[in-house]
């Protein structure tokens, strides 16, 4: 498959087969650039690169040889230092960047989705005294079956237990409210970009994402990209946003109500649209 890259200097022709995935495409990108950049699809104008990284290109519906891409560095990233690595929204995001640092400080590293959700429960059952029922909004058992399925989302407590088991302290950099919620006391740090249903990872240029929890100026930077996806409205009001479902086509209000369509019907994808 043939594709043309747009990219600040110039134009570039990609050759990739149809068994590779859009991640290997999205480094190829990446690597013309020099550093992590947003990449666009299509011509007028381009949109996002919405496919999941993991899928193979010949799959794709959407996307097929002879196809331009253009590689995008962000005013947030120009002005922050950081820049987003984003991550796929398949409904394990949180699960999906935490797995991204890991391999950064070990590119080594076997570690898999599946094995963090398993971590998870295991500790959820381990420490029932630190995760009560009360805690979890169902039983322990329940809620261990629930998280370990690949369609369920990851939040405050997979943060905590997160954080224990891989000894990074996880940061939440909220979009909405700009605050940071730092999870853990780990001596290295990971900022993860949350846009109230979404996580990305910050990295540096360098697509180094593990830093220390020391590092003031990483934090300050952190801080002033969250500000600048703010102003540029990049956040998700959980409680009053629109949304769809991409099966049924019903109408839902808010994070609770599409949760609650999600358990009676089975059905896990969603888009926001404006009503």
């Amino acid at each position: 498959m043939r594709f043309r890259c747009r990219y600040p200097a110039g134009t570039q022709v990609l050759e990739l087969r149809e068994d590779e995935t859009v991640g290997a495409l999205v480094d190829r990108i990446t690597g013309i650039v020099g550093r992590p950049v947003r990449v666009l699809h299509g011509m007028y104008p381009p949109k996002p690169l919405t496919a999941p990284l993991s899928a193979r290109l010949g799959d794709c519906p959407n996307i097929r040889s002879g196809d331009t891409f253009t590689a995008e560095i962000t005013e947030e990233q120009k002005a922050s230092g950081l820049c987003k690595h984003e991550i796929p929204s398949d409904n394990s995001c949180l699960f999906h960047a935490v797995r991204y640092a890991l391999q950064g400080r070990n590119p080594t590293a076997q570690t898999t989705i599946e094995d963090l959700r398993r971590a998870v429960a295991d500790e959820i059952l381990s420490n029932p005294s630190e995760f009560p029922d009360a805690l979890l909004g169902k039983p322990a058992d329940e809620y261990c079956n629930w998280i370990t399925r690949p369609d369920s989302w990851g939040g405050e407590v997979e943060l905590v237990i997160l954080s224990k088991i891989t000894g990074l302290q996880l940061v939440a950099v909220d979009v909405r409210t700009m605050q940071l919620h730092c999870y853990g006391q780990g001596r290295e740090r990971v900022y993860l970009l949350y846009d109230g249903i979404h996580y990305d990872v910050l990295e540096d240029p360098m697509t180094r994402a593990v830093f220390s929890s020391q590092d003031e100026t990483v934090e300050r930077m952190a801080r002033e990209f969250a500000a600048l996806a703010h102003a540029a409205s990049e956040f998700t009001d959980v409680n009053g946003f629109q949304l769809r479902c991409d099966v049924c086509r019903k109408g839902l209000t808010g994070q609770a109500d599409a949760l609650q369509h999600a358990k009676t019907t089975g059905h896990t994808s969603f888009s926001e649209y404006t009503a």
